[in-house]
Order: C-alpha cells, then structure tokens, then sequence
C-alpha cells in the first residue's frame, strides 16, 4: 500500500467518516494511486457512502450502499476519498480506505 487510514471499532450510532488524501505517500510525493481499496465491517447494517474530491472541499458520491460489510477495488484518479456512514440503530463499524 502506499497510502492508507482506517477507524476502528467506532460507534455506529453516530456517523462516522474517513478520508484519504492519496498524495500523502511518504515514498512518492505528488503521486495518484490509481487503485482504491474500500472496505467496511459493521455489527449491524448501516448506510453508507463512498466519495471523491480533487480539493477535499468539493465531493461528489461515487457508490452508496447499505449493509453490515463492503469491499471492493476502484480504478480511482481523484486526490481524495472519503467513506462516511450514516447513523446506525446500535453496533459499531470499522472503515478502510488503502491506495496503492
């Protein structure tokens, strides 16, 4: 991986949200990863949101779902990345988001 951040564990009652900026890479400064990794784990179901920026003010959704897991890969050419989740009833929910 080149770059990654994740919550763990965190109450799902309220939402939660992660965001990774893909040009932070300690290894190759002002590089674009173009592979995303998204992974989401939630003891019950909760809402949830992928999206993309290129100013990390601006964000528009790439992929909304609901459930208690997610993974999956995306070709991705944008700067930021973020997955939120909308409050859940009760449980907790452990977010991942990797670029490589």
């Amino acid at each position: 991986m080149i770059c990654s951040n994740s919550i763990k564990n965190a109450d799902a009652t309220v939402p939660q949200t992660l965001v990774l900026d893909t040009d932070t890479s300690p290894y190759l400064p002002n590089y674009n990863p173009s592979l995303l990794d998204v992974s989401l784990s939630a003891t019950a179901s909760v809402d949830f949101h992928l999206e993309y920026s290129d100013d990390g003010e601006n964000w528009y959704e790439a992929y909304s779902g609901s459930g208690t897991s997610y993974h999956d890969a995306w070709h991705w050419g944008f700067r930021y990345a973020r997955l939120r989740t909308d409050a859940a009833a009760s449980g907790t929910v452990t977010l991942m988001l990797s670029a490589k």
